[in-house]
């Protein structure tokens, strides 16, 4: 290879790389700076790039949640939806409530109403199974936490009239008192005796209380998770709303509770579960404990948190797209949820042709998936794949199904992987 080549790449680089810098394309509109170019090599490598792999929450979307819909159970194993909590610019202009956060001080301003107790009872569960905390005081006080979606399950909660007010740790023990105004000032203390936290693979959060003399365990997840765990399928109009809001493109959990009537067993729950927080094998024996509680749980009702893409996702995807790259979304919602997401982003379009592989119970399955989703796709030229946990438990652990399933991505131009965590 003759050197002049070499110094005509390397040239070629160099008038790529300011092409780059100058290009007014790569302005960004709220910074005013453009791109730089740090190295000769960028567009060669940019080139070799065939696979975008994406997580959801905080890269596509604002991780700004904004509690929207909530549906409560009741009795008569019912369930009724309050409306839209979010406030649009009207509502501001106006200095109104938005109808979910009216229907829900209504209700909950009339004892005598027949939702009332149910009502209460979910937005009771809001404020007090959580870990947020409660900074500053007065007109200054606001909710710290990690997760989003629980400062906004506290801040729905706070809107209807059921306050997060402290958190206060009882000294000499790993013990916390939560106090809860309730409607009409009234005071709520719940003790949290012990918290079993979520993770990505239990999907859920559980924290076991003493309210008014009772024991209690409070507990929020996923609906695939928690719909085993409940005394009832989560059917019925319950289960027409959790399908309504996964089709607004909007993330859904289900809130559900339960007495523990044997108090003996509570105390004997608590010293084995706090034995299994230091045990050899940690994650396996609290696994356990949490199952021995975890289960006959009444639903309370579900709630719907919507987080907005951020500004310039559908067409920075449709460019990516357009460059001849296969682009990957990995998200913890499900199948419907992430399809809407999909969708508004333009990761899907309307000529997209899906192949759904999800609900997988058997390797077998699997590959039959794997075959059918070969023939939905071929000669599609916009093919898009929707996976989910148990389709990718059971190829990946497959031998043969590894390299179908590669044959499969490289077949097809977009996936998005539910019910998955990184």
């Amino acid at each position: 290879i003759p050197i002049s080549l070499y110094v005509f790449f390397e040239i070629v680089k160099l008038i790529l790389g300011v092409q780059i810098n100058r290009d007014p394309q790569m302005i960004d509109p709220r910074t005013k700076l453009g791109a730089t170019a740090r190295t000769a090599d960028l567009v060669e490598e940019m080139g070799q790039v065939n696979f975008v792999f994406s997580d959801k929450t905080g890269t596509l979307t604002e991780n700004e949640m904004v509690f929207a819909h909530c549906c409560v159970c009741h009795e008569d194993d019912d369930a009724r939806e309050l409306g839209d909590f979010r406030q649009t610019a009207k509502l501001v202009e106006k200095t109104e409530d938005a109808p979910g956060v009216c229907e829900g001080k209504l209700v909950l301003s009339s004892p005598s109403d027949p939702r009332y107790k149910e009502v209460l009872w979910f937005f009771m569960n809001l404020a007090a199974n959580h870990s947020v905390q409660v900074e500053g005081e007065g007109i200054e006080k606001k909710f710290e936490g990690s997760s989003a979606d629980e400062v906004a399950f506290v801040e729905a909660a706070q809107a209807v009239g059921v306050t997060f007010f402290s958190r206060t740790r009882i000294p000499g023990t790993s013990s916390s008192e939560v106090v809860v105004k309730g409607p009409g000032s009234k005071d709520f203390t719940f003790t949290i005796l012990g918290e079993i936290p979520f993770s990505s693979d239990r999907k859920r959060m559980s924290v076991i209380v003493k309210h008014e003399g009772e024991y209690w365990c409070l507990c929020k997840g996923a609906d695939n998770i928690m719909g085993p765990l409940c005394d009832r399928p989560l059917g019925g109009s319950l289960g027409l709303s959790l399908t309504h809001y996964s089709k607004l493109g909007l993330r859904t959990l289900v809130i559900a509770s339960k007495k523990l009537n044997d108090h003996e067993f509570v105390e004997d729950w608590l010293a084995r579960w706090k034995e299994a927080t230091v045990a050899e094998d940690r994650e396996r024996e609290m696994a356990r404990i949490a199952a021995e509680v975890e289960h006959s749980l009444r639903p309370a009702g579900v709630t719907a948190i919507e987080d907005k893409l951020q500004d310039g996702v559908p067409e920075a995807i449709v460019t990516v797209k357009a460059a001849g790259i296969r682009f990957w979304v990995l998200t913890g919602d499900k199948t419907e949820t992430a399809v809407e997401i999909a969708k508004a982003c333009k990761l899907f379009t309307e000529n997209t042709t899906l192949a759904y592989l999800v609900n997988c119970s058997s390797e077998s399955q699997a590959l039959q998936l794997i075959e059918e989703a070969k023939k939905t796709i071929e000669g599609q030229p916009d093919g898009g794949l929707v996976l989910d946990g148990t389709f990718v438990q059971q190829i990946l652990t497959s031998k043969d199904g590894r390299p179908m399933l590669y044959e499969l991505a490289i077949s097809s131009q977009t996936c998005v992987c539910c019910r998955l965590s990184p």
